[in-house]
């Protein structure tokens, strides 16, 4: 063991049994320049988990914590942030698939930039298009996506600012990540279940002063499930939590001035929105009375300065 190599925590969150973290967990074992301590946290675990082999390669350590409940990702992300101290915390989904020099990539690039606090990584689908260059959100309507999504993953990039990185690979300085936790101390807001965890956290990153960097050099293959004309097939729950997390994170990141500024264009956006919800997705609609219900312990989280 080489104490000179930087040493990453990677947690890979599954909601039971998914055998794609197999694969993903293997990518990690040829990463270079890194030492890694791998720990897959199975939500809503029920009977046996697909066999993973012993730690080997960059992997020196790997634990499998399986919850019978569903913590969702905030959740099962926050149980392994909340006893670290300092170092080096990367997110992995099970369908992701870095190339080897990945981490080190992005390792390298936080240590050069002291300004920045977490690296957005470059994600391409499997057709060879891009999947995330990093997330952005929209300046008027709020609305977050991933950057440069479907464009040729040979087209140019640099590295440079995005609003929040994509939580399907993402490498985080723990100090800075623990220095933007919200009001109720946590890193990642374990209300959330699914969904705008990433985009949250990167605005209050950024408001506590540090940056989010998109690392070119920092890539993998993402076989993610949800594509684009995919949204009927989710679970209205999920929908649900889609919606309202979008309101909480709002609500959490963006001051009185800032909403009032939008809020023309916020009224137009959400009465397009709710027809929509009205002729196709009437399940989605309660997901305003979960806004609603949250919204004294969503403006308590909020830290530092909401910015405008």
């Amino acid at each position: 063991m080489d104490p000179l190599i930087p040493q990453v925590r990677c947690v890979v969150v599954t909601l039971g049994p998914d055998p794609r973290v197999v694969s993903a967990i293997d990518a990690l074992r040829t990463q270079v320049g890194v030492r890694l301590e791998v720990v897959w946290i199975e939500n809503g675990a029920s009977g046996a988990s697909p066999d993973v082999a012993p730690p080997s390669g960059a992997v020196e350590a790997l634990r499998v914590v399986r919850h019978a409940e569903n913590l969702g990702l905030a959740g099962a992300l926050e149980s392994e942030m909340r006893g670290m101290k300092g170092g080096w915390f990367l997110t992995l989904n099970p369908d992701c698939r870095l190339d080897p020099h990945a981490v080190s990539a992005a390792v390298r690039t936080l240590d050069a930039r002291r300004d920045a606090g977490a690296a957005a990584f470059h994600l391409r689908r499997p057709d060879g298009t891009v999947d995330s260059r990093g997330v952005v959100v929209h300046p008027l309507w709020l609305r977050a996506r991933d950057r440069d999504g479907g464009a040729d993953v040979l087209s140019p990039c640099v590295v440079d600012t995005v609003d929040a990185p994509c939580f399907a690979a993402a490498l985080l300085r723990v100090e800075d990540a623990k220095g933007a936790a919200d009001g109720a101390g946590e890193v990642f807001d374990t209300r959330f279940m699914a969904y705008y965890e990433d985009v949250d956290f990167g605005l209050r990153l950024r408001r506590s002063g540090r940056r989010v960097l998109f690392v070119p050099e920092a890539s993998g293959v993402h076989d993610r499930g949800f594509r684009p004309g995919g949204r009927a097939a989710m679970p209205a729950r999920v929908r649900r939590w889609s919606l309202r997390n979008r309101w909480w994170t709002m609500l959490k990141n963006v001051g009185v001035f800032g909403l009032l500024m939008r809020l023309p264009f916020l009224v137009l956006q959400e009465t397009a929105v709710f027809g929509y919800l009205l002729v196709k997705e009437k399940g989605t609609i309660p997901a305003y009375l979960d806004v609603v219900a949250g919204l004294g312990a969503t403006l308590a989280r909020r830290r530092h300065r909401p910015q405008a």
